[in-house]
Formats: structure tokens, C-alpha cells, sequence
């Protein structure tokens, strides 16, 4: 389990955190684990069967990290939940975010958090969801590239068609970078306040070792004196 608060570019607030759930939680069982399980449960309403998805699918797909999934909380109380499944066609599998959290950029966030996590791997990014959410957030799908969703091969339900959204991880990604700036002016980097900004050179070495996942720490010895005090 990783606590995302201490690195994740987008911490909401100091009572928000998002946690991300891997195979030491699916093999564990852990707290988190059980959180999102229930969140998950919680849409069982519109996608019957969904509590065996998540029993016979996200757990072995944790365990083996085929998949990752996170879950945010606000203090104690659990307010979003989000599945991604890793390979050339990344899929984000599920997100949620609790009523009284919606119209925050939340689901801004996660979609950025979800294509830096798969571009690695990723030529395509897809999803489905039911017409009835497409027609009343067709806006912010579309502003990640997400054009004219097609009927989906399976159906989960009657009266709201499931419909499929499809586009090269090219379009995702350059959405998700002009959103950065944006994004980190409302939230904070890593709980860090952004008032004391600080712009550090590194060496094309070290900047490739950060893009590839190696390199999680840069360690400097020396610092104007401006700095002090800085986090």
C-alpha cells in the first residue's frame, strides 16, 4: 500500500488523502481494501454482478499488478474510489466519487492520476459507462479526447445502454499535461504549499531515470540560504 498523500501531485487538503491499493493489500486484505470494496458494492445498482467483478477480477488483478486502484478519503470518511487495468489498452475500470465531493475536479484528478500511471505501458486508453452519464458529462469526457462512444459489446442493465469510449493514449496524455498547471494551482503538490516554489536543473540522466520509475529521490547538499525554511 502506498499513502499517495506523500507524493501525489494533487492532495486535496490536509484531511484529504488518496491511497493507493496493490497486491500487498489484495494479498493482505487490508483496511483499504475492504473501503473500496464497499464503495464499489455501493454501485451495485447500476452495475448488477459488480461485487463478483471485484471478487474474481480487481483482486487477482491486484495481486499481480494488472491492476491498480485507489481510494481518497476526506478525514476518515471514504469520498472516491477509481480501478485501473495496466496493458497497451488501459481501461479505467471504475471510478466513483461520493455525491457531496462532485463539481471539485476530483474526477479531473483521477483521470490524470490514472493516464500518468499508464502511459507506460498504454497505446490506448478506453472505458464504458451508461448513456445516461455520457449525456449529462458528455463535456468532461470530451475535454480528455473522448468522442462519439459506440454501444458497448455488454450490457449491464435495462433502459440505459452501455456505451464504449476509445482513444489513443496520445490524446489522454496531452489532456491530462495541459491540466497539470491548472490542477496544481488548486491543490497542493505533495501536501506542500506552492507560496515557495523552487526550480532544481537535473542532469538528462536522472531526468530519464525519473520518467522510467527508478528514480523516486533527488538528494541536493547545497541550497541558497533563500530556501531555508522551504519544504
Amino acid at each position: 500500500m502506498t499513502d499517495l498523500g506523500q507524493h501525489s501531485l494533487f492532495p486535496l487538503a490536509p484531511n484529504f488523502r488518496i491511497v493507493q491499493i496493490g497486491k500487498d493489500d489484495a494479498r493482505k486484505s487490508s483496511d483499504n481494501l475492504l473501503s473500496l470494496k464497499s464503495l464499489l458494492v455501493g454501485c451495485e445498482d447500476m452495475y448488477p454482478g459488480i461485487g463478483r467483478w471485484f471478487n474474481t477480477k480487481v483482486i487477482p488483478g491486484l495481486k499481480t499488478s494488472e491492476r491498480i486502484a485507489y481510494i481518497a478519503y476526506e478525514g476518515e470518511k471514504q469520498i472516491a474510489s477509481a480501478v485501473l487495468k495496466l496493458g497497451k489498452r488501459s481501461k479505467f475500470c471504475h471510478l466513483r466519487i461520493h455525491q457531496d465531493f462532485q463539481d471539485l475536479d476530483l474526477g479531473q484528478m483521477f483521470f490524470t492520476q490514472m493516464t500518468l500511471e499508464a502511459r507506460r505501458l498504454a497505446k490506448e486508453i478506453h472505458f464504458t459507462l451508461p448513456e445516461s452519464l455520457w449525456s449529462s458529462k458528455s463535456h468532461f469526457f470530451n475535454s480528455f479526447g473522448f468522442q462519439s462512444p459506440k454501444k458497448a459489446r455488454r450490457q449491464y442493465r435495462t433502459g440505459d445502454p452501455e456505451l464504449a469510449c476509445s482513444v489513443p493514449l496520445a490524446v489522454v496524455w496531452k489532456s491530462a499535461l495541459e491540466r497539470i498547471p491548472n490542477l496544481m494551482e488548486k491543490f497542493s503538490p505533495a501536501g506542500f504549499s506552492l507560496d515557495n516554489r523552487l526550480l532544481i536543473s537535473m542532469k538528462p540522466k536522472h531526468v530519464k531515470s525519473v520518467f522510467a520509475g527508478a528514480k523516486r529521490v533527488e538528494v541536493r547538499k547545497r541550497f541558497s540560504r533563500r530556501w531555508l525554511g522551504c519544504r
